[in-house]
């Protein structure tokens, strides 16, 4: 699953820098900020697509910015998130019951 997670991580990258790269350059060190040169609405654009694609939530004032510092770290975010299990909109869709 992680080499499944890390491939679509890299194509959402990649669909939202501006300098076009091919996804197989961006390796677990990868500085998605420095190396790759995602300006704040590069991240604000990438973060609604992790969201969407991997139906969780990013509160970026609780998570900080180091999960962009290396792919690893947003990577390592992402699977936790997902293996966590937490809804995406449960409070927009009116689902925030405890089950």
């Amino acid at each position: 699953m992680q080499n499944r997670l890390s491939e679509r991580l890299k194509q959402l990258i990649v669909r939202n820098e501006r300098v076009k790269r091919d996804p197989d350059a961006i390796g677990p060190d990868t500085d998605l900020i420095n190396d790759l040169a995602l300006d704040s609405m590069d991240i604000v654009n990438l973060l609604a697509d992790l969201e969407e694609e991997f139906e969780i939530r990013i509160d970026v004032e609780e998570t900080g910015l180091s999960i962009f510092e290396a792919f690893r770290n947003l990577e390592d975010f992402v699977s936790r998130q997902i293996g966590a299990g937490l809804p995406a909109k449960s409070a927009a869709e009116g689902g925030g019951g405890e089950g």
